[in-house]
C-alpha cells in the first residue's frame, strides 16, 4: 500500500497543516488516499461491512464525553442526552 512520500515536499506539508487541525489539509489527505485505503481494507477483511469501518478508523477518531468510543463499545457505545460526541481527525488525535 501506498503511503505518505517523506521525500514530497507538499505532502508532508498536507500532513503537517492537517496535524495542527487544518481541514482543507486533511480533506486533502483523505481524497488522496481513501481509494487505495479502502481496497487495501476490503484485501485484509474480506467483508464490505468491516472494511468500511476499518476505513473510517483509520481516518478518524470518535469520542464520547472525552473518552475515545474504541475503548468503549465502539460503535454500538449508546448516547444519551447531554452526552458530547466529538469526530477528530485521527492524523490530528493519533
Amino acid at each position: 500500500m501506498k503511503g505518505p512520500d517523506p521525500h514530497n515536499a507538499e505532502e508532508m506539508k498536507l500532513i503537517r497543516l492537517a496535524q495542527k487541525g487544518d481541514e482543507r489539509a486533511f480533506t486533502r489527505l483523505v481524497r488522496t488516499y481513501e481509494d487505495v485505503v479502502f481496497r487495501f481494507s476490503l484485501k485484509v477483511c474480506r467483508d464490505a461491512e468491516k472494511a468500511e469501518e476499518a476505513f473510517q478508523d483509520t481516518f478518524v477518531n470518535v469520542f464520547k464525553n472525552q473518552e475515545d468510543i474504541r475503548f468503549l463499545k465502539k460503535e454500538a457505545t449508546p448516547l444519551a442526552d447531554g452526552d458530547e460526541v466529538s469526530i477528530v481527525p485521527a492524523i490530528a488525535g493519533g
